[in-house]
Formats: structure tokens, sequence, C-alpha cells
């Protein structure tokens, strides 16, 4: 056992133990349902949950989990911590599965658990950025994560806290006949706590930040947890919050890596986009590949970017609606068509799951975004189910991540790869692996006829060799010619 594990198990062992026991034994009479009202709030919708109390401490997590009907493993690195924890479950007449074990060395499979709780833990562990890594990897896809705990010793941090704790400990005292009975050295300095790293960091953002960093999804922080409706016994010192989070599935960590890096290249596609929009560039891409739109058609310009193809169809009457799923990327469109005076639709959304009626448009766009896209045949799936019969999906593309490696690109930054970067074409380890293990990666045109037949379309017109007119020229130095592939939702064929 290392040296700090000791630190914390002596600090709560014997006395320690014995003493917080018995407040667990008052808190499950007094609290329980509170507690597991709260859990229930936010943990997943399921009947039968497979959860883990991690620093289960005297058990009360683990019991009144157990009691509701859950699978619950508790542990905790004090052994004394897990002896009274047994002793408080058969006292209940419940039978909870309890173990010594340490919180960033868990002994259990990958994709175990449902639900994680721990309550009043997290502030004792010494590198709680390697236990949250520990504990997404025993979460399942999906599985959820629920960390109470306090900012123990605020009064030292805090000028402001420190104030309205002592208003409040003073309330207290003035409340009670014996005015030695309680609170007395409140928040002392303790020789413990000033081993604690995550005493003094500001939380929840510390957590908030860090969850984000493992790829979780779905963050939230409530903090304060509780209310002026708070029981007596969590209203001086208590300083809860809640921190929130759930582990994705690898097609959802994938989906959410893919927004952040168009997200993150966001604002270089917008100035592109502006150029393109003032230099009259996205105008002639619309002329030529959809030469025949009419005044008021009904166009879906699927994964927008930053508005190139919108904002011309728009001038030319077309009622458009722009979708695109990364948040950054859908405000530059907006602010881009703002800037030739342009009220853009805009959506937030994934191309695999659209928010329209079936049969909502005439026609469907999509220019160089299907080569990234992490579904192609979901996507089009859902293009023919918002496509009217008879409605085309018109798509340009390109090989747009084909060949790097041959022309060298990643080491000639300094002429290329800066180009490379801004485009949004990677030239790093995580984006680059999701995209080289896309089905559609190698093949992309070949890839979209085949999907497109199974989909309820009909191929209406295929020009490989496309340059298109709304790219740059020094980009054509390193990328291919595309392509454009129009497809017919049929009339009589089925999705």
């Amino acid at each position: 056992m290392k040296s700090d594990e000791q630190r914390t198990v002596a600090a709560w062992s014997g006395e320690s133990a014995e003493s917080y026991s018995e407040l667990i034994r008052e808190e499950l009479k007094e609290v329980k349902d509170m507690w597991l009202d709260m859990i229930h709030k936010h943990a997943p919708l399921k009947d039968r949950l497979r959860v883990l109390d991690i620093g289960c401490g005297p058990g009360f997590f683990s019991i009144i989990l157990t009691m509701d009907g859950n699978d619950v493993s508790g542990i905790d690195i004090t052994p004394d911590m897990v002896k009274e924890a047994k002793r408080n479950a058969e006292g209940v007449g419940v039978d909870v599965d309890f173990h010594i074990m340490d919180a960033d060395s868990l002994e259990f499979e990958d994709d175990t658990f449902d639900l994680i709780v721990n309550r009043v833990v997290t502030w004792t562990i010494p590198d709680l950025f390697e236990c949250y890594k520990e504990w997404r990897r025993v979460l399942k896809p999906n599985g959820r994560l629920l960390v109470f705990d306090s900012n123990f010793q605020i009064r030292f941090f805090d000028e402001k806290k420190e104030r309205e704790i002592r208003r409040k400990v003073r309330a207290k005292m003035m409340s009670v006949e014996e005015p030695y009975a309680d609170f007395t050295g409140y928040n002392t300095r303790d020789e413990y706590w000033e081993t604690r790293p995550m005493i003094g960091t500001p939380r929840p953002q510390w957590d908030r930040n860090m969850l984000v960093k493992l790829r979780f999804k779905d963050i939230c922080t409530v903090d304060p947890l509780f209310d002026e409706n708070t029981p007596d016994r969590y209203d001086v010192f208590s300083n809860l919050f809640l921190i929130k989070a759930s582990k994705p599935s690898v097609s959802e960590e994938r989906r959410m890596l893919l927004e952040e890096h168009w997200g993150g290249n966001s604002a270089c596609m917008s100035a592109r986009t502006a150029k393109q929009l003032a230099l009259g560039m996205a105008s002639e891409y619309v002329s030529e590949v959809l030469p025949d739109v009419t005044d008021g058609e009904k166009i879906l310009d699927l994964c927008c970017g930053c508005g190139t193809v919108s904002v011309p169809l728009m001038k030319m009457g077309c009622k458009v609606t722009s979708v695109d799923s990364s948040r950054e990327v859908l405000e530059e469109a907006v602010f881009c068509a703002e800037e030739v005076g342009m009220a853009l639709d805009a959506v937030l959304a994934d191309a695999c799951s659209l928010p329209f009626d079936d049969s909502s448009f005439d026609t469907v766009v999509c220019r160089n975004s299907m080569w990234c896209m992490h579904d192609i045949g979901a996507a089009m799936k859902e293009v023919a189910r918002v496509l009217r019969k008879g409605g085309r999906f018109v798509i340009t593309d390109g090989t747009w991540f084909d060949g790097f490696e041959e022309k060298n690109i990643y080491n000639r930054r300094t002429e290329l790869g800066g180009v490379r970067l801004n485009l949004g074409l990677g030239g790093y380890p995580l984006f680059d692996g999701i995209i080289t293990s896309l089905p559609q990666y190698g093949d992309l045109h070949g890839h979209i006829l085949k999907t497109a037949e199974g989909c309820g379309f009909t191929v209406s017109k295929d020009v490989t060799g496309f340059k298109d007119p709304a790219v740059f020229e020094k980009i054509w130095e390193f990328v291919g010619p595309g392509f454009v592939i129009g497809l017919v939702k049929n009339r009589r064929g089925r999705v």
C-alpha cells in the first residue's frame, strides 16, 4: 500500500469509522428517502441497475440502493469502514457485495456498471483524475457517474463563503441552550486535509474540465445541491454539489470528436466562406451543381458548414434550411449570412437524426461533408425520409484524405501543412484515426453509390473529375478532383 493510502486508512480507521458509522445509522432512519429521490432524479432509467459505490464508508449509498432493488457493490480502501458497512447492512437486513479496494485500481471488468455513485469521498483522493479515468473504464456505454461532494474548508479560500458559514454557525449556536454544545473550532486546520490536493481546488469546475478531457458526455453540475429546505444536518458546513456525467458509446465518442474538430476549425471555415461569397465562388458552385433550382424550392443544406451553399440559394429565392452538428460552425454560418444581409434558418442536428417531418424537402444538397460522416448509411436513410417522392439528393465531394502520406503533407507544414489544418483535414492522431477507420475511407465515391441503392435512391447523375469552383486554387495542389452524384428518391421505392 502506498504511503498516501496508508495515511487515508489511518485517518478513517478506529474511532473515525465508528463515529461515522453511527451518523450513517441515523441517516438511514432520517434521510434515506431524500437521497434515494435525488439519485432517482439523476440515475439512468432502468428497473434494476448494476451499481458501484466508491468510497462506500459505512455503507449508506450501498445499503439504500440495494434496498431500492439494485445490484450493488461497495468498495472502500479502509478495512474498518468495510467492516462497519457490513454491520450496518446486516442491521437492516440487506445483502451487499462489499470489498476492500482502491478507487484508482478497480478489480472489475470493463463496461460493468450502469451507475457509479459516491458521497463526500473525492475530496480525500490524491489523484482524482486517474480515478475518473478508471471509473470511466468500468462504466457501461451510457452508464452514469454521480459524484456528491463538498468544498470542505472553503472558509480558508473564499472570504464570502466564510462569512456565510460564520453567520450560520452563530445562528445555530443561538438556537441551542448550551453554547458550547456544537461547532466548537469549526473548520479548523487539520494535518490530514493539508495533504488532500482537492481541498482548495475550485470545484465542481475542476471536475467538469477533467471529465471533458476524458471524453464524458452530458456533463452537468448542481451547485449548491441543497436549498433553504435542506435538513438541518446539511445546512452549515455542507457546501454540497453534484457532478453528473455519462460515458458515451464508441460511436457517440467518435461523433463527439468529429464535432469538436469542426468546431475548432469554424473560424477558418467562416473566413473562407466569407471570401467565397464575396468573390462569387459560392454562386458559381450553385450555378454549376444546381442549375435548375426554382423560386420557392424547399432545400435542405445538409452539413451546411458556414453557409457557402445556403446563402446563394437563399438569394435565388429558395426556402433553405441549414443543418450542421457543430454549434460553433452553425453560429459562424449565421454570422456569414448576416454579413450579406440574409437571415439563415439554422438547425443544430446530426445528419443521422434530422428533426424534420417526412417529405419536408424538394432537394437536399451536401457539399464536401460525406467523407467525414460517422455513418453514411444512417444519414442517407434520414435524407430519404425527409425528401418528397421524386426529390433529389445532390452530393459533391472528393478524395480529401487520400494520399497525404505519399504527398508528404505531414512533413510540409510550413508549406502546405497549415493549409491542410485550416481546411479541417486533421493531421493529428485522434482525428486521423477516426477518418481512416470509417467505412468510406479509400473509396468514398463507391461507398456512396453502394449505400444509395439500399436507401431508396436511383442514380441520376455521376460525374467524376469534378473541380469544385468554390475551392481555392492552392488546394488543388494536394487534393485531387472530386465528383458529383445526383440521386432521386424512388417514387415507388420504400425506405
